[in-house]
Formats: structure tokens, C-alpha cells, sequence
């Protein structure tokens, strides 16, 4: 196939023509309404609650096995399968259901838009807890990775829900590191504190 001698600089030219303006922050409104679809992320703990991520028990709290019991730490579960249950009662799956549908309601009626965890798996006893694994911050969304067995692989089904609504995913912890949202908090836009111990190592702060 024939090739003009001048369409390799051609080429460069319309790149630069079409280049991207590079003061234009990832984080910046306007940028993450474009080319994301809306302003997600945050930089406060404290500011009003405009979108919220949550898992309506169901399917996995069958998991609870009442002939599994485990006296030292007052719980049922089984040590193999990366379960527990940490009560002296088995779980009322019915009232959890009623009152997660008044929460969200009430949330609802506040303005906040609800959104639900894709297809977390039945086998993930913890995950009605839906701060641990992420954390929101401006611009999008850091993936946790999971300190305890029983909460281990819950990190997938969050990426796959932030990727569905469309948050950007800018960090996601790896290597040895061990993070959950939970000990994470800010002070302020510069400052944050974090719990570290058997959930959060160093790598992972």
C-alpha cells in the first residue's frame, strides 16, 4: 500500500493539535463530570452523605451453622471454610432484611442515592459491612485488601460494582499490604488517621 512520505508527521501534528489541556486535573469537577459522569469521590468524613454503597443481608447468613459452634471466642464458625458468626444467638435474617430496608429508606427520603454491591458471592458472611472494603477519596476510589479470611475476595465484587457505576478505581492496595476502610479516617484534607494491627500492616498504610 502506498504511503504519503509526510503521513508519519502528519500524524504527530494532529496529536499535538488534539492533546489534552495537562493542567487539567484528574480530580477537577469538570473533568470527572466529562469523562465520568459525575463528581465522585470525597475529602471530608463529615460533609453530606450524597451517594452511599450498601449489601442488603440475605443468601450468605444461611452460612451460619448453629452445630458449629466455637466457645473461646463466643462465636459460631468454622475455621476451614473463613466463617464466623460472633453471637449467642443464630441470626434473625428476617429482621436484618426489615431493618437494612428502613435504613436505606430513610436514606432515601434524605436525598442520597442508594447503590447495591454486584453479585458479591453467597459465601461472604461480612459483607453487609460496605466501608471496609474501599476507600472513597477525591477523584474516586482506593480497593482495600482484606486482613481477615472471613473478608478476603469481597475486594473483587467491590471493583466490579465502582466499575458498573462508573467511579474511577485510582489505587488499588497490593504486595503484602493489608488495608480495610474501616480504620481509616481524615482530620482534614491534608491529614488522616489510621489503625494499624492484625486487619492493617505497615505496607499497607
Amino acid at each position: 500500500m502506498a504511503q504519503d512520505s509526510n503521513s508519519h508527521c502528519t500524524y504527530n501534528q494532529a496529536i499535538k493539535m488534539f492533546t489534552a489541556d495537562p493542567a487539567a486535573r484528574f480530580e477537577d469537577e469538570d473533568q470527572l463530570t466529562k469523562y465520568w459522569g459525575g463528581v465522585w469521590g470525597i475529602d471530608n468524613d463529615v460533609g453530606q452523605i450524597r451517594d452511599v454503597l450498601v449489601h442488603r443481608p440475605g443468601a450468605e447468613m444461611a452460612l451460619v451453622d448453629p452445630a458449629k459452634r466455637i466457645p473461646e471466642i463466643a462465636a459460631y464458625g468454622d475455621r476451614e471454610a473463613h466463617w464466623y458468626y460472633q453471637s449467642d444467638t443464630l441470626p434473625d435474617v428476617t429482621a436484618m432484611q426489615r431493618q437494612h430496608d428502613a435504613m436505606v429508606a430513610a436514606l432515601q427520603n434524605a436525598g442520597v442515592t442508594v447503590h447495591y454491591v454486584d453479585t458479591p458471592g453467597a459465601h461472604r458472611l461480612k459483607r453487609a459491612y460496605t466501608r471496609d472494603p474501599l476507600i472513597m477519596v477525591k477523584g474516586g476510589a482506593i480497593i482495600c485488601r482484606m486482613g481477615a479470611l472471613v473478608r478476603r475476595g469481597e475486594e473483587l465484587a467491590i471493583a466490579r460494582t465502582l466499575i458498573n457505576l462508573g467511579i474511577p478505581i485510582l489505587r488499588t492496595i497490593s504486595g503484602s499490604g493489608l488495608m480495610e476502610g474501616g480504620s481509616f479516617a481524615r482530620i482534614n484534607d491534608k491529614t488522616c488517621v489510621i489503625g494499624a494491627g492484625v486487619r492493617v500492616n505497615r505496607e499497607g498504610v
